[in-house]
């Protein structure tokens, strides 16, 4: 289980976490953030401006490549300016507790 991390240009995060979720991206959350990194730090980040949004999920690790190829696919992501995306891999003790909050959401036993 990993952590998907995405930092994007405001006012595209919901469309980017729908289109996510069909290939498996779980519980995304999105939110408004600026940043108060000097012009070298945007620049070094490929980041055209300020005011972003971030989307965090959950993925399965066999869904992670999928995953980043459809984001590069469908948004061109690793173009310059276009946005930051990562995934952090989970302990096991981590990724054992959001199975079983997933599996309480979905009534399963």
């Amino acid at each position: 289980m990993k952590l998907v991390w995405l930092v994007t240009d405001k006012g595209k995060a919901n469309e980017i976490a729908e289109f996510l979720s069909k290939f498996n991206l779980i519980s995304a959350i999105t939110f408004i953030a600026q940043g108060t990194a000097s012009h070298e730090i945007l620049e070094a980040l490929s980041l055209t401006q300020k005011d972003k949004e971030v989307i965090i999920g959950f993925a399965e690790n066999k869904d992670i490549e999928v995953m980043f190829e459809k984001l590069e696919a469908e948004y061109n992501f690793t173009k310059r300016g276009m946005g930051v995306a990562c995934a952090i891999p989970l302990n096991g003790i981590t990724s054992k507790t959001l199975q079983h909050l997933q599996n309480e959401m979905l009534g399963a036993k």
